[in-house]
C-alpha cells in the first residue's frame, strides 16, 4: 500500500481491524509507505476465532489498526515507511497494535507515528513514536501520553462494547487530558464534524474537537 490516506471513517462489530500486512511476493518487495490514518472511530472488533458468536456480539479483538509481519519483507525494503496514525478515537477495548521489535524488524521500519490518539494501548514498540495520547488502560509510552483507565476513562457518553452504535464525541467541557496535542505536531484542518482545529495553537485528542 503507497499513499493511503484513511480518515473520516468509522468501523464497528468488524471481524477483524484493518490490516496493512506484509504478505504475497508483491507485498514484500514494495512495503507499506506514505499511509495516514486520522479522525477515525473504531468500536471493539468481533472475535473472529469465534464466529458462531458473531449474532451475539461477543467483543473480544483489541486491535483498531494492526501493522504487521513487516519481517516477512524483502532485504532492502522498508515495511512501513511514513506512517502516521493520528486523531482516531477507539474505545475503551480497541488500539494501534504494533509487534516491530518482537517480530525483528529493527532496520525495516522507518517514520512511523502515533500521536493525539484515545483509546486502548497494546504495548509500547520502540521503534513507533509515540505523543500525547490518551489510554483507556494503564501505562504510557512517552511522557507526554496520559493513562486514565477504564474506570475513569470520561470521553465517550456510550461504548461500542454492545450490539448498539456508540457516540465517542468528547463531552463535558475542554480538559487538559485531552486537549493538549500541540498544533507543531500536525492537526487534521477540521475534526470528524467539520469543526476546524486547531484552537489557540492546540487540539484535542481523538476524532473530535469540543
Amino acid at each position: 500500500v503507497h499513499n493511503f490516506t484513511l480518515r473520516n471513517s468509522v468501523f464497528r462489530d468488524s471481524f477483524i481491524a484493518p490490516w496493512f500486512t506484509i504478505s504475497g511476493p508483491e507485498a514484500s518487495a514494495s512495503g507499506n509507505k506514505n499511509i495516514l490514518i486520522e479522525n477515525n472511530i473504531f468500536g471493539t472488533g468481533v472475535n473472529y476465532g469465534n464466529p458462531g458468536r458473531y449474532n451475539g456480539r461477543q467483543y473480544a479483538r483489541w486491535e483498531s489498526i494492526d501493522l504487521a509481519w513487516c519481517q516477512n519483507v524483502s532485504n532492502g525494503v522498508f515495511a512501513y515507511d511514513n506512517v502516521t496514525y493520528r486523531f482516531n478515537s477507539g474505545s475503551r477495548s480497541a488500539g494501534l497494535a504494533v509487534l516491530f521489535s518482537e517480530s525483528g524488524c529493527q532496520g525495516k521500519i522507518r517514520n512511523v507515528r502515533a500521536y493525539g490518539n484515545i483509546g486502548l494501548r497494546n504495548r509500547c514498540d520502540p521503534l513507533v513514536e509515540y505523543r500525547y495520547n490518551v489510554y483507556s488502560n494503564s501505562g504510557r509510552c512517552h511522557s507526554t501520553d496520559v493513562a486514565l483507565g477504564r474506570g475513569s476513562f470520561p470521553f465517550y457518553v456510550k461504548d461500542t462494547d454492545a450490539p448498539h452504535p456508540g457516540d465517542f464525541r468528547l463531552r463535558g467541557r475542554r480538559a487538559a487530558p485531552d486537549n493538549r496535542v500541540p498544533a507543531r505536531l500536525g492537526c487534521p484542518r477540521t475534526d470528524r464534524t467539520g469543526k476546524p482545529r486547531p484552537r489557540k495553537g492546540f487540539c484535542d485528542a481523538g476524532a473530535f474537537e469540543r
